[in-house]
């Protein structure tokens, strides 16, 4: 669907720019040119049929031609972008590695020889093209591959088939108002995750632009002339407000739209009054797409979400009956027909699909005004003193009071009782005694508190929270100061 929709604008819009990339750019009919390139490649030496594809390549638009390419011609595609990530498809299945020439790592071959795992090196600067709809059949047309954010346990593969993509795409495209004279700022997220993939897609649907910029100054992308959204996560907005005063033209045209996480009060302010008063608070999973996307006038709208028209979003209980307005349940999410679950994990899918939904394993509730108001996540609910304690409204809390992100768990003190720890990223050690205050409530249920500063919570890739790893970050010494 997206390689269609591609050769479709080149042949009606042949010198409209369809991908920015570092400040360049690549209209459609070059895109569409490189593609055909990459097929007459892979065609001419053989490479047709069911299998998968690792494309070994940190070059986004190396990334979509060579992906494209091979799922036109039946492969199922994933970006790979370190030699570490190479043979992360289970053992038996036809897989290749793929790379363009002249980009290849070092010591990729001897990695693909070691994995017993076919290289394929591609040269497309005088390779003939072979447009799409010509060359041999293809009994089906393959897929891509994303990973989801590894947040709460080992990354696992999402399949994302063409029939997949027509929805998914779809629904960006309508939630944030895309056209042909769209011009969205992807900035550099990898085409194994979410954003970086349906994100960087969606404009080519319209026949609109992406700006894909992988430069270290990521505030750059926010330069790009005639821009007209920017999609990122909180922690990309705080590289992009790292900028120097003036680095980032105001334009109140620009949409932007942050989601994978709450942006802090500061951040809010900052973007109000730093690149456009436009700005919204995205919800979406790999698994289930965007189900909310929420206009931010003030803070306080950042405390629950405006669910999209057309998605199917429950908060049930225990046994998978719907719960009433306002009572806190399980989230799940209507993907009948779009996404069934892990490629290659019986256990996990078990886990978080059942009968056409998917389950986030986020705690929510609907508020009368038919709002979306999250409460933390199942598998982070703590058992403190014989009581159930969620750490997700304490963390808005701190954050709303403190103007920094907090990361609340329990774990066993030395004596054996349960102590609630507090983790705030902030250069500065916090006045105590604020933090003390802010903290009087909740202690009243634990035998301690102890609160930890560091100057960088443990992330993944995504710039999502790792609550595991920040229980390693700060237990590994005893530096946690005591609340009483």
């Amino acid at each position: 669907m997206i390689a269609e929709a591609i050769f479709n604008y080149a042949d009606r819009w042949p010198d409209k720019t369809a991908i920015v990339h570092n400040g360049g750019a690549l209209f459609y009919r070059d895109f569409s040119r490189w593609i055909a390139r990459a097929r007459g490649f892979l065609v001419r030496r053989g490479f047709v049929g069911e299998g998968y594809a690792l494309v070994a390549t940190g070059n986004l638009v190396e990334f979509w031609i060579c992906s494209l390419a091979l799922r036109s011609l039946g492969f199922t595609t994933l970006q790979v972008a370190s030699s570490t990530a190479i043979g992360v498809i289970a053992p038996g299945s036809r897989c290749i590695v793929v790379t363009i020439e002249p980009s290849g790592w070092p010591g990729l071959a001897q990695i693909c020889e070691e994995k017993g795992l076919e290289l394929v090196r591609m040269t497309l600067a005088d390779e003939r093209e072979l447009d799409l709809g010509r060359g041999p059949s293809v009994g089906r047309t393959g897929g891509h591959l994303l990973s989801t954010s590894g947040t709460t346990g080992d990354y696992k593969l999402v399949l994302m088939s063409s029939d997949t993509d027509t929805v998914f795409l779809r629904r960006k495209t309508e939630v944030i108002g895309m056209n042909q004279e769209t011009v969205l700022a992807a900035f550099n997220f990898p085409a194994w995750t979410a954003v970086g993939y349906r994100w960087a897609a969606s404009p080519w649907r319209v026949g609109g632009t992406v700006v894909l910029d992988q430069r270290s100054d990521v505030h750059l992308a926010l330069r790009q002339p005639g821009l007209t959204h920017a999609v990122m996560v909180p922690s990309v907005l705080e590289q992009v407000l790292a900028a120097p005063e003036g680095a980032i033209p105001y334009n109140d045209k620009i949409q932007v739209s942050v989601g994978g996480g709450a942006m802090t009060d500061r951040q809010v302010a900052q973007v109000k009054e730093r690149i456009s008063p436009r700005l919204f608070n995205l919800l979406a999973s790999t698994e289930g797409g965007v189900i909310a996307h929420t206009p931010i006038h003030t803070v306080t709208d950042m405390r629950s979400h405006s669910l999209v028209a057309d998605r199917l979003v429950e908060i049930v209980d225990e046994h998978h009956h719907p719960l009433p307005q306002g009572e806190v349940g399980r989230v799940r999410i209507g993907v009948h027909g779009l996404v069934s679950g892990y490629l290659n994990n019986e256990k996990a899918t078990a886990e978080c699909f059942r009968d056409g939904f998917f389950y986030p394993g986020d705690l929510a509730s609907i508020l009368p005004d038919g709002r979306f108001a999250l409460q933390g996540r199942v598998s982070d609910i703590l058992n403190i003193g014989g009581f159930k304690v969620s750490p997700f409204p304490l963390e808005q809390r701190l954050a709303e009071q403190l103007g920094v992100t907090a990361c609340v768990f329990a774990a066993l003190s030395d004596n054996g009782q349960e102590e609630l720890h507090i983790v705030l990223e902030t250069d500065t050690a916090l006045v105590r005694e604020k933090v003390t205050s802010l903290l009087r409530d909740e202690a009243r249920v634990v035998s301690a508190v102890k609160v930890h500063f560091v100057k960088r919570l443990a992330r993944n890739d995504m710039g999502k929270i790792v609550r595991r790893e920040v229980r390693q970050q700060v237990l590994a010494p005893a530096d946690g100061a005591k609340v009483p």
